[in-house]
């Protein structure tokens, strides 16, 4: 008898299980248009270091010069794997060689961003002086990421910085119509 209860309450809480997994999957198509807004994330703190994730792309480049023109930035910190190609580009763009430099992470495949995040603390640490405040420039559904990554990381290590986020925009991925693409979906996913 305890059996045939057992089994006639399985097909019940499978019920609820799928009806459950059945509300998730509704709400998140419902609020799919503002997920990118929630992870583009936007944050000003008063900063002469702009540290820019050197794996964004050149167009988003162009949005590193225009903070870089329009803040009072003395530095720019290219975090992450290096690539030449960045460096390359900001330099084309006019900003001075004595203002660029690479803080490279290590060569990893998993947690790239809490790799540079690691990179940047152990620069922060290797002054002399002490740094107030960074701001940080990535890919905009990158940023909310990238912010709790880096925040965390100097956090942990005490080092009592202020951390920025700024995200420049993607041409290619809609910040309202992103699901309607596999290329807007792997950048809000990644």
């Amino acid at each position: 008898m305890k059996v045939v209860g057992l089994i006639r309450t399985i097909p019940i809480a499978l019920l609820i299980l799928l009806g459950a997994a059945f509300l998730v999957v509704l709400l998140v198509i419902m609020n799919a248009p503002n997920i990118y807004h929630f992870l583009a994330m936007e944050r000003q703190v008063p900063a002469k270091i702009l540290v820019v994730e050197s794996w964004i792309t050149a167009y988003q480049l162009h949005c590193v010069k225009k903070y870089y023109d329009q803040g009072d930035y003395e530095r720019i910190l290219l975090v992450g794997k290096s690539k030449p190609q960045s460096y390359a580009t900001l330099r084309l763009l006019g900003i001075p060689d004595s203002c660029l430099e690479i803080v490279s992470r290590d060569r990893t495949f998993l947690n790239r961003t809490h790799s540079s995040a690691r990179a940047l603390k152990c620069w922060i640490q290797s002054q002399p002086e002490k740094i107030p405040g960074l701001m940080i420039v990535t890919s905009a559904p990158h940023s909310r990421k990238t912010f709790t990554a880096f925040s965390k990381e100097l956090e942990a290590a005490e080092i009592d910085t202020q951390v920025g986020i700024t995200g420049c925009p993607n041409r290619r991925c809609s910040p309202t119509l992103w699901y309607h693409s596999p290329i807007g979906i792997y950048f809000i996913m990644r």
